[in-house]
């Protein structure tokens, strides 16, 4: 297992001598993460962006997909990994996102939902070797909700590489 820490403060990040971060366009999408990796990680660090679908939609926020782009493309330099604009609750324009980031001449990892089909997870799991799983934090202390739905994405998703957001 692969664990990323994540906090909007990137001076905590540096202070907790974290190896792996998980660093957030909707917290930083004014900066270049070059500049913030030399003053704040030095030393290097394994970094996986994602878009912060989750914290803007708690904000009331829309985040600018064409921006998410552009941003990702002049920083992927950085990036071990980096997701799609998910829309929590929406797997239609989820996957539209992706398709769209994809023309745009990035490759996001694709995310798929708790409460969305599995035949979904079925197709991303084929076209796609690594899947990002979100909408979970609402779940994650209702145990027997949360182990029945990961076992059925662990039974689907075979070797497909898999990231859980909020677990």
């Amino acid at each position: 297992m692969i664990l990323y820490l994540a906090d909007r403060d990137p001076y905590q990040l540096s202070a907790s001598g974290a190896k792996k971060i998980l660093f957030s366009y909707y917290y930083h999408s004014d900066k270049k993460f070059g500049d913030l990796k030399k003053k704040f990680f030095p030393n290097g660090i394994k970094v996986f962006a994602d878009s912060g679908g989750f914290t803007a939609m708690e904000q009331g926020v829309e985040i600018d997909l064409p921006t998410y782009c552009e941003w990702l493309k002049e920083n992927s330099q950085h990036f071990e990994a980096y997701a799609n604009l998910d829309v929590i609750g929406n797997q239609v324009l989820t996957r539209r996102n992706q398709v769209f980031m994809e023309e745009e001449g990035t490759s996001p990892l694709p995310v798929f939902h708790i409460g969305s089909g599995f035949k979904e997870l079925k197709r991303l799991c084929e076209q796609y070797s690594y899947v990002a799983i979100g909408g979970m934090v609402p779940y994650m202390k209702k145990s027997n909700d949360i182990n029945s739905f990961l076992k059925r994405v662990f039974e689907i998703a075979g070797d497909t590489k898999l990231h859980g957001f909020g677990c």
